[in-house]
């Protein structure tokens, strides 16, 4: 696979993402980037497709995350930097949707091991930004399973379904997720 290596992580990708791991097959893989995976398995590939996902969001978001602030402008600042990215890669949040729902259960460890170190350094630095009354953890799940949804589904209005691409609904849906972000941010503790 490794003179194919980036057709073939494309392609699964773009399956994986479409389809879920549990319908993928190796072959459908192979058919589909007209190369040969020799010894490489799907899960393999799947957990290369998601390790160079990581190191692409994590490369995009370093210095959002580098140059955070504790306050809802800070907070805003990184939440827009993960819509950002996830609007311009949809295949992450497809990816993460497909295994939020059952897919790839088989893959005991995965959790753990791609999603929770970097929702532990996130939550921290949320933490830090909302007052003490708020659940930090909540609130930047909140807005992930947000952005991924819009960036999957787009908006449903009056006007019929806007596309996640749509600039006007793309802006539409920022400024209410900043709204809601400086709310939590500024809320105050239930009388």
């Amino acid at each position: 696979m490794a003179d194919d290596e980036g057709l073939v992580l494309d392609t699964a990708t773009r399956l994986f993402a479409q389809l879920g791991y549990d319908a993928v097959t190796g072959r459908m893989i192979a058919e589909a980037s007209g190369t040969d995976l020799g010894t490489s398995t799907k899960h393999d590939i799947y957990v290369a497709v998601m390790e160079r996902t990581i190191r692409r969001r994590d490369a995009y978001l370093e210095p959002v995350l580098r140059e955070f602030t504790p306050d809802a402008d800070g907070l805003v600042r990184l939440v827009d930097g993960f819509l950002d990215f996830s609007l311009a890669h949809p295949e992450m949040p497809s990816l993460w949707m497909h295994r939020w729902l059952s897919d790839a259960q088989d893959l005991t460890d995965f959790d753990e091991r791609f999603g929770a170190p970097w929702m532990r350094e996130v939550a921290a630095r949320v933490g830090r930004a909302v007052p003490p009354h708020v659940d930090a953890d909540l609130t930047l799940w909140t807005a992930i399973w947000t952005i991924n949804c819009f960036v999957q589904g787009g908006l449903l209005d009056a006007e019929g379904r806007r596309p996640s691409s749509d600039p006007r609904a793309q802006q539409r849906f920022r400024e209410h997720l900043h709204l809601v972000l400086r709310l939590i941010a500024t809320s105050r503790p239930a009388t």
